[in-house]
């Protein structure tokens, strides 16, 4: 069965600096990592949202949560997906006048992991993009030489890899060995080496 494939929205530099720091807090109070905020879990978010401006012992209060609920839980399941926190904060940082104008799209696989998660994942799919040449969604043999070295240099690394490396790394990758690597095989690649490092990784069904 072949997995849908999407389009994610990237903005300008100091945006996503923005959006990185709403993403780890997301990613700091989804307790359970199923990709949601429960109200509880909202009300910490707040709490934190309020020390971080410098407001010290700020009670977050019922109707704080409700209120804050009615302006992002757009689909009313009292619930907030990722999707809806970060419609909620490009809303926030345009009204605060940053440039939330969409700079690029990259393609990705439209599985749904934790926040912690997929922002490891968007520093792979902005790799991605950069080598996918043709912008066809599959990385060619040739492609994948900048790929390795631009993963090399991000450990701070010279290296270059040869035939055998690419060769290697292709074999480990292309899983359906049709000769290129789509996004979806790409990120798979991604998750198994952050698992074999040790990082948690929550896959989940959201609706």
């Amino acid at each position: 069965m072949e997995h849908q494939i999407i389009t994610q929205n990237v903005y300008a530099p100091d945006t996503e600096a923005k959006l990185d720091v709403a993403r780890k807090l997301f990613a700091q109070f989804d307790s359970n990592k199923n990709g949601t905020l429960d109200p509880s879990e909202v009300a910490g978010l707040i709490k934190t949202t309020f020390e971080n401006m410098g407001v010290k012992d700020y009670s977050v209060t019922a109707d704080d949560v409700k209120l804050y609920m009615k302006s992002v839980d757009v689909d009313n399941n009292g619930l907030v997906s990722y999707s809806e926190y970060e419609e909620y904060v490009i809303a926030c940082l345009k009204k605060a006048g940053f440039d939330c104008e969409v700079k690029e799209k990259v393609k990705r696989s439209a599985k749904k992991r934790d926040a912690a998660t997929e922002m490891k994942l968007d520093v792979a799919r902005r790799l991605f993009a950069k080598y996918d040449s043709d912008k066809s969604g599959q990385l060619e043999e040739k492609e994948v030489y900048g790929v390795i070295t631009e993963t090399y240099k991000q450990m701070g690394m010279d290296y270059k890899p040869t035939e055998a490396d690419v060769k290697l790394w292709m074999s480990m990758t292309d899983t359906d060995k049709n000769g290129t690597v789509s996004i979806v095989e790409y990120e798979d690649f991604v998750i198994s080496g952050l698992k074999k490092a040790g990082f948690m990784v929550k896959e989940f069904t959201q609706a």
